[in-house]
């Protein structure tokens, strides 16, 4: 069978995670990526026990080597060769701290 490939950034944890369980669940071949080893292994435990195709690949979206290395695994294998989506996930968090003040 022909399966479609769904690339998912951001898929070791949280909404990118869930994101991938689903379109696995849904029959789709996924590629996920992650920063956090751990988390990326389980997903990608999770995502195998649906029957579909999954390979993962630790690293940072600010690094252009990891960017590389998901395109070309994505254009190269032949399993995961008939794109479907590309979901990139990004979690940006934006915050102040406010340092109290002292009398000096």
């Amino acid at each position: 069978m022909d399966k479609k490939t769904v690339l998912i950034t951001g898929s070791s944890k949280g909404l990118g995670r869930e994101l991938a369980l689903v379109f696995s669940s849904k029959g789709y071949n996924i590629i996920i990526n992650g920063r956090d080893e751990g988390s990326l292994k389980k997903t990608e435990k999770d995502i195998l026990k649906q029957g579909v195709d999954c390979y993962s690949i630790i690293g940072d979206l600010r690094d252009e080597k990891t960017i590389d290395r998901l395109y070309d695994y994505a254009k190269d294998n032949e399993q995961f060769h008939r794109w479907s989506c590309l979901l990139s996930y990004l979690q940006l968090i934006y915050f102040t701290v406010q340092l109290p003040q002292t009398e000096e």
